[in-house]
């Protein structure tokens, strides 16, 4: 007896076309590939951002160093021309007052050689004052010769002999000091003695006239001396003035100078550290964009591995 035939169970038809877990896969993959060109591009722009951020700051800096360069210049150039200035005020002073020290030596020296002049000609004056009272004593000597010849007795002679003698005394007294007129005790002068105690008397004025007039002098040369001293004082006041002011202008140069340097020092450093955090700050987004990615395609592998698997169990 023939055994029953059990009916054959239908046979699995391969197809060529994608099954389902394929299309998936193909999804993924379409959707990896979107991510990674999304990403690409992220990290480009990234890229060129941070690029920019470099150009910026060169054409920053290169700004900010030109315009210290350019208020150095101007400082330099002020503070030269100031100085230029001064230095030229100071050059006048000291020329008006070589200009006016000379005319004051000019002024002395005339002073002096008037005072010589004087001095030369009042001295003549009394030389030959003092020649002519010589020869009219002389003259009064032979007079008294002759008279003392026509005298009778020795008795006479010896009384008038002594009364000449002092008389010539105190006339050469007189001549030597060019004191005042000598008041004779004799009753008996001649008029001879008292022509020359006239001419003695001029003399005397003469001198004291002159004495006062070389005083004049010597004060007028003492005021001016007084007057080249004050002016002298007052140049070094103005010149220390001018050094002072000097002074003031180059410390006030030098803080302004040291500020700006210091206040483009820190711009500069603002810069740079605002730089730095920016590529900082793009490098770990970058970084962070790129793990996360990585993770992504990572994940997106496995996941299509798994996929391939079951795939290749069925």
């Amino acid at each position: 007896m023939d055994s029953p035939v059990s009916p054959k169970s239908p046979k699995r038809q391969l197809t060529l076309g994608p099954s389902t877990p394929i299309q998936d896969w193909e999804v993924e993959r379409a959707t990896l590939l979107v991510n990674y060109k999304e990403s690409r591009e992220k990290a480009e722009r990234l890229e060129k951002l941070l690029q920019e951020e470099q150009a910026t700051f060169e054409k920053n800096t290169s700004s900010l160093l030109r315009e210290v360069k350019l208020k150095e210049t101007y400082l330099e150039k002020k503070l030269k021309d100031v100085e230029e200035s001064l230095m030229s005020q100071i050059l006048a002073l000291q020329q008006r007052v070589v200009d006016q020290q000379s005319d004051y030596q000019e002024q002395i020296k005339n002073l002096k050689a008037e005072h010589e002049q004087a001095l030369e000609t009042e001295g003549k004056k009394y030389q030959r004052r003092l020649l002519s009272l010589q020869e009219r004593l002389n003259a009064k000597d032979k007079e008294y010769a002759e008279l003392l010849e026509k005298t009778s007795t020795d008795e006479e002679k010896d009384r008038l002999i002594e009364s000449l003698r002092l008389k010539i005394a105190d006339m050469e007294r007189a001549v030597e000091r060019n004191e005042q007129p000598i008041k004779e005790k004799e009753a008996d002068n001649s008029e001879g003695v008292i022509e020359d105690l006239k001419v003695n008397h001029q003399t005397t004025a003469d001198i004291t006239e002159y004495i006062k007039s070389e005083q004049d002098y010597q004060a007028r040369i003492a005021e001016l001396e007084e007057r080249a001293q004050q002016y002298k004082k007052r140049l070094d006041q103005v010149i220390a003035g001018h050094d002072a002011h000097i002074q003031e202008i180059t410390e006030k140069f030098m803080s302004e100078a040291q500020q700006s340097e210091m206040s483009h020092q820190a711009r500069i450093q603002n810069l740079q550290s605002e730089h730095a955090d920016t590529l900082r700050e793009l490098r770990e987004q970058h970084q962070t964009e790129k793990e996360v990615w990585s993770i992504e395609q990572n994940a997106a592998i496995d996941e299509l591995r798994r996929a391939l698997c079951l795939e290749k169990e069925d």
